[in-house]
């Protein structure tokens, strides 16, 4: 529909109504949400003038104004503690709806002093299905993420922040999509992920600056997982209902784990609804709903775990129509910061001819898929088919991304975890390198000798990715700043460089990406999880960029395998560094450089 006025001089137009209405399959809930709609745009108004008669309009106006100069002013304050420089990051989407195939959202961010240019050159060509958004859908991706990482003890005001950024991006994009693109589904893919790219290379900003650092987290449930069900009631009348149920983890924090089973960045406290609400209001019941190991990405700060549930058909006439839509099946969507491992991939199932109702017969409960029985099904992203009488339906979430190299997890919380199954025991080994005796306790011994042989291990199978600056360098000298956990900027004698806090190994020159000098460590999506066996492995691979020096992971990504995984992350403006690398340059005259 085109924009039209459904209330004219405070009279509701029922013709419109009626031709809006038409256009849904429930319209009885859509028309109470419309007035819903309405009513608060009216109070909303009400409110406002009530005000202007109290204060005046003058004073209104002067007072929306001053909200707008101190969230503006506060805003430019935050940017400018930065120090200059761009951070890169990529975003995917897979399944268009139409063709099953992936879509990269690249990124740019380059901080100026008080302002920040959010480049999105290079992103995918728009769609052939309905997951693209238009140039509006493009500033709700930006602005949805913004606010609450800039704004975060702030008035969410666009217009006070519309002068802090600015964004390049070409038209004819999957986020900046021209017609006839089809965009009926942006706000969860789209808009999503454009979203996401700004997350993952705003944390990595942050991570420079430590009154910010409590902001860096891993990426939350970044995406959408969930299915309509249609069909008829045993009294004749059609049901239709859209599971909000899908949550996932939070991401790892730079000082606290992720919340578990929790909303999106820009919808945290969300709420799913009542199981027992939806089986009366619906032929289905919920079998189970739980919280799931092996989905939250591992850290020295883990990400929240995903949900799982599972809904059967039950008194429903007829088949059930299931149509399902989901981003992050073919690859990790919550990507971790400063070296956490990625979330797990999501996705649902079908159990063809399940033995669920025989079992409940019986007096018992399946609480997982394998226990459920029947020959497995798994749609693709976005899907349609039909549940008859006796299958089951199975949608499982990712968690949030970790934050921090797993192996500084405290084993004892590796532990906790394993004892409320958050983790399994496999799971504890091969992220955390812990091992626990049979009462459940941390085994210190054999903990000490697993990470030992992790970190060894990385170093066998890593490839070095470039030489070392200065061989034997010291990293001593003045703090300017962390990057991430692990990695920092100091004043050596050679300059300002980018080194290893645990080791003291030297990366690189400040204004270098440490990544090209990096330890890289290529990892299989099932080798994080094997909830990930069914991502795309052909293409999607995860790499760990770690130190030298003592194979400490300091960023880890997910990358396509034909990337190139030189490609920088960050590179800081060489610049600011011009007055230091100069005084050492001098003193490096007077003094040797090399320890060795």
């Amino acid at each position: 529909m085109p924009p039209v006025r459904i209330v004219d001089k405070g009279r509701l137009n029922r013709d419109i109504e009626t031709i809006y209405l038409r256009n849904t399959r429930t319209p009885d809930m859509n028309a109470l949400n419309l007035r819903a709609k309405i009513a608060a745009q009216v109070t909303t108004r009400e409110r406002l003038r009530d005000i202007i008669r109290e204060y005046s309009k003058e004073t209104f106006l002067a007072l929306q104004e001053q909200i707008m100069d101190y969230v503006k002013t506060a805003v430019r304050k935050r940017i400018a503690l930065i120090p200059d420089g761009t951070w890169y990051s990529n975003a995917f989407l897979d399944h268009d709806g139409v063709e099953n195939k992936l879509y990269r959202y690249k990124l740019k961010l380059t901080k100026k002093g008080d302002k920040l240019i959010l480049d999105f050159t290079g992103t995918s060509k728009q769609a052939a299905g309905s997951v693209n958004s238009a140039y509006s859908g493009l500033i709700g991706g930006v602005v949805q993420t913004l606010f609450p990482l800039l704004c975060f003890d702030l008035p969410w005001s666009h217009g006070a922040i519309a002068e802090c950024f600015e964004i390049i991006s070409e038209e004819g994009t999957i986020n900046n999509c021209t017609y006839p693109a089809a965009t009926s589904m942006a706000t969860v893919n789209s808009c999503q992920m454009t979203g996401n790219a700004i997350w993952e290379a705003m944390s990595r900003m942050y991570s420079c600056v430590d009154e910010l650092r409590e902001e860096v987290t891993g990426m939350c449930y970044g995406g959408i997982n969930t299915a309509v069900l249609a069909a008829q009631r045993p009294d004749g009348r059609h049901f239709v209902n859209l599971f909000t149920d899908s949550v996932g983890g939070g991401g790892g924090r730079s000082f606290r784990d992720g919340i578990d089973t929790c909303g999106n960045l820009v919808s945290p406290n969300y709420g799913i609804p009542n199981a027992e609400r939806i089986e009366s209001l619906f032929p289905l019941l919920y079998v189970y709903r739980k919280q799931t190991a092996e989905t939250a990405g591992a850290g020295q700060f883990r990400g929240g775990v995903g949900i799982e549930y599972m809904v059967i058909p039950y008194g429903a006439t007829g088949d059930i129509e299931a149509t399902f839509f989901s981003s992050g099946v073919a690859h990790p969507e919550p990507k971790g910061a400063s070296g956490g491992s990625p979330g797990s991939v999501q996705g649902n199932l079908v159990l063809r001819e399940a033995s669920v109702h025989q079992r409940l017969a019986a007096g018992t409960i399946p609480y997982c898929s394998e226990e459920a029985g029947g020959t497995f099904d798994w749609p693709e992203a976005k899907d349609a088919t039909k549940l008859k009488a006796n299958d089951a339906w199975v949608c499982m979430c990712n968690g949030g991304g970790g934050y921090g190299d797993p192996l500084d997890r405290d084993p004892t919380s590796v532990a906790r975890d394993l004892h409320l199954s958050l983790i399994t025991a496999d799971e504890a080994s091969r992220q955390y390198g812990v091992a626990t005796g049979a009462s459940g306790a941390v085994d210190e011994a054999k903990t000490t000798q697993l990470r030992a042989d992790r970190r060894s291990g990385r170093m066998n199978r890593g490839k070095r990715l470039g030489d070392d600056w200065k061989p034997g360098l010291k990293f001593e000298g003045k703090q300017l700043f962390r990057y991430g956990e692990n990695l920092a900027v100091r004043e050596t004698q050679a300059g300002a460089a980018i080194g290893c806090l645990r080791c003291g190994h030297v990366l690189c020159e400040a204004h270098e990406d440490p990544r090209q000098r990096s330890l890289m460590v290529e990892e299989e999506l099932s080798e994080l999880s094997p909830l990930n066996v069914r991502g795309n492995e052909r293409e999607i691979v995860v790499r760990k960029f770690c130190c030298p020096g003592c194979a400490t992971v300091f960023s880890t990504d997910v990358q396509l395998r034909t990337d190139d995984p030189r490609a920088p992350e960050m590179l800081l403006d060489a610049s600011q560094f011009t007055d230091l690398n100069e005084d050492s340059a001098e003193k490096s005259e007077r003094e040797p450089v090399l320890v060795k």
